[in-house]
């Protein structure tokens, strides 16, 4: 992403993405993989409960990804920056600090 994003720099496209003349970044979790049949070793897992065709309700174990992105986001031009895992029972908000190199936990 970083030799993408340079490249963008050296060719003026954020430039398109400036409101006011400012660069906007935002920082959003979002989940993008989930599995009720395979795993890792970074993944998350919680139990998800389903109905059968009879209506009877069961559980099942769903594995899934989480990330949390830096994006700069403008009227005409949008771009990733960089994405950090949320790892295994972690929250958003500490991979946010480690995405933006703040170095701090949460208390």
């Amino acid at each position: 992403m970083a030799s993408v994003n340079r490249q963008l720099k050296v060719n003026k496209r954020f430039e398109d993405a400036k409101i006011g003349g400012y660069l906007v970044a935002a920082v959003d979790a979002n989940e993008q993989f989930k599995s009720r049949s395979r795993s890792c070793a970074g993944r998350g897992q919680r139990q998800v409960k389903l109905r059968n065709p009879l209506g009877l309700e069961y559980e099942v174990t769903e594995y899934y990804h989480r990330q949390v992105y830096a994006q700069i986001s403008g009227p005409d031009f949008s771009a990733v920056l960089d994405v950090e895992a949320i790892r295994p029972g972690g929250e958003e908000a500490a991979a946010a600090f480690r995405l933006l190199g703040l170095g701090r936990r949460l208390r």
